[in-house]
């Protein structure tokens, strides 16, 4: 979850740092396109989220091996998977998860201008609301159009805190829903740059 947190306040910046420091008017007097100065921040942006992550990551990973002591692996009571396909798939959906963050956070701080109102309202999402709307089984089947939900359904089932039998999707749909939100987020990205007064 932190490097969530890490990708959230790099597209929170990203997305509103130009307007609130003011140079906004002087990128685009440089001629360049807006779209593409709003898509020049995401591969820089995303690797260093990644990277963040990924060390965390290797460090958790290190950590949960090396000091192991005489004790084995932990046993995986849901499902038959060797501690290496584990640690992989951990790694892919973290991977899956940062960038996503970001592309969530970047696009709503294009929209809004405003990093702390895309800090606030992306920490909560994240950290609360989809967590327990994933936890709630008695809620309706459409909540699974929600990118934090098909995020969740991906993560290995080994590393999930809880675990919810009524939430059930095809890799296609899950798939599908966070390439939708993806686009929808650079969307409404390059529309804000490209409508913007400079």
């Amino acid at each position: 979850m932190l490097g969530a947190v890490v990708a959230i306040l790099l597209g929170a910046s990203a997305g509103a740092a130009d307007v609130t420091a003011g140079v906004f008017r002087n990128l685009v007097t440089t001629g360049r396109s807006r779209a593409a100065l709003f898509l020049a921040r995401i591969p820089a942006d995303v690797a260093l989220s990644i990277a963040f992550t990924m060390a965390g990551y290797a460090v958790a990973v290190a950590s949960s091996v090396l000091l192991a002591g005489c004790q084995h692996a932990p046993a995986n009571r849901l499902m038959s998977i060797q501690p290496a396909q584990l640690i992989l798939a951990g790694g892919g959906w973290l991977i899956l998860n940062t960038a996503m963050a970001y592309l969530l956070s970047l696009g709503l701080s294009s929209v809004t201008g405003s990093q702390p109102i895309t800090v606030a309202v992306m920490l909560a999402l994240n950290l609360f609301v989809m967590p327990v709307l994933a936890s709630i089984n008695t809620l309706p089947s459409i909540r699974q159009l929600l990118p934090g939900i098909a995020r969740y359904q991906l993560q290995p089932q080994a590393t999930r805190q809880f675990s919810s039998p009524s939430l059930i999707m095809s890799t296609t749909m899950i798939a599908v829903v966070l390439i939708g939100w993806a686009a929808l987020a650079l969307g409404a990205g390059i529309w804000s740059t490209t409508s913007r007064d400079a």
